[in-house]
């Protein structure tokens, strides 16, 4: 309908909770014409839900997007494009969230689907497989964070370029992660080359660059704390 696109504008351009009361209004007329178990009404609970999370009301966006799941699992295919978006969705959500076990599960639930519907190779696949090995780190797995990221990060900026932001930020984790496993000189230069392309690209102060320079500080205090201990 017209309102959804009205609500799509308003969060294109940030303006989320305008975008939440629209999208509030557009599921009333979703579930008056088409039933409170329709699939018009559980796109409209995914859009509701994506701009609470965007405003991080993450316990109010938990029940939309589970309820967008089940109708989306009720009325079309297992790998729909629009199921696997929820999927998706369920597990950025956790991250962001810090309910990284959860997220880990939506993650690995989602990864075989969109090897099958989109290739391993899309866009899509590659972000969410960098998704999933941060959620490793999280979950104290650095070195299976690095061996998916190894591959993983290349193809993306292979693919979408040195300036696209998901993948700046998909590199300064992979930065971080080299750094957590010991290796210091790789993750050392992984993070200055990065940090440079985000400030090229995204400006100076941004969240993703800061973060890559406190993980080059973090780089010389290993290095710091190594030569003490051998001196």
């Amino acid at each position: 309908s017209l309102l959804r696109v009205v609500g799509s504008v308003q969060n294109d351009e940030g303006r989320f909770e305008e975008a939440l009361q629209t999208f509030l209004e557009v599921l009333r007329i979703f579930e008056a014409m088409h039933g409170v178990d329709s699939l018009q009404a559980a796109s409209a609970c995914s859009d509701i839900a994506i701009n609470l999370k965007a405003l991080r009301r993450h316990s109010e966006a938990e029940p939309m997007l589970l309820r967008s799941l089940e109708l989306q699992r009720r009325g079309r295919a297992p790998d729909h494009p629009e199921t696997l978006n929820v999927l998706l969705n369920l597990g950025v959500l956790y991250a962001e969230w810090g309910r990284f076990e959860e997220a880990f599960r939506w993650y690995e639930e989602a990864l075989p689907r969109f090897d099958r519907v989109m290739t391993p190779d899309h866009p899509e696949t590659l972000n969410l497989r960098a998704n999933y090995a941060q959620t490793l780190a999280e979950l104290g797995d650095q070195a299976a964070a690095v061996g998916v990221l190894e591959q993983v990060v290349p193809r993306l900026r292979e693919r979408q370029g040195d300036r696209d932001g998901p993948t700046l930020k998909h590199t300064v984790n992979f930065g971080h992660s080299l750094r957590e496993v010991g290796r210091l000189d790789e993750g050392l230069e992984t993070l200055e080359s990065v940090a440079h392309d985000i400030a090229e690209a995204l400006g100076d102060d941004h969240p993703a660059r800061l973060s890559a320079l406190r993980g080059m500080a973090k780089v010389h205090e290993r290095r710091s704390e190594f030569d003490l201990s051998r001196s």
